[in-house]
């Protein structure tokens, strides 16, 4: 899907991955097509794994916090199996890793 959408006339300038993963395939991608990151194209994910600082360009990605988010989760399961109410905002912490991979805004 990402060599389809980086050979689209109106290929776009940046792609926000669901996961770090689906980010490496947009530069694996773009590194056959010969599209430059991120000069040509900026990318970013989530997820924060250790190896998006070892990709090159380093990726720009949002971690979170894992094993917390899969406490709630059950948590949330095992109140919604009782019968309790629960939350349908529930806010897991997160941390912004900057990375490379984004073009930054010129002034």
């Amino acid at each position: 899907m990402a060599k389809k959408l980086l050979q689209s006339p109106d290929r776009p300038d940046a792609l926000v991955c669901a996961t770090d993963r689906i980010a490496y395939g947009v530069y694996k991608a773009a590194r056959e097509l010969g599209v430059n990151i991120p000069d040509d194209l900026s990318v970013a994910g989530f997820g924060g794994y250790d190896t998006s600082e070892v990709v090159t360009p380093p990726l720009a990605t949002v971690r979170f916090d894992v094993e917390t988010a899969a406490c709630v989760c059950a948590e949330t399961v095992l109140r919604m199996r009782a019968g309790e109410p629960v939350s349908k905002t529930q806010l897991i912490g997160y941390s912004l890793i900057k990375g490379e991979s984004v073009r930054q805004p010129q002034s």
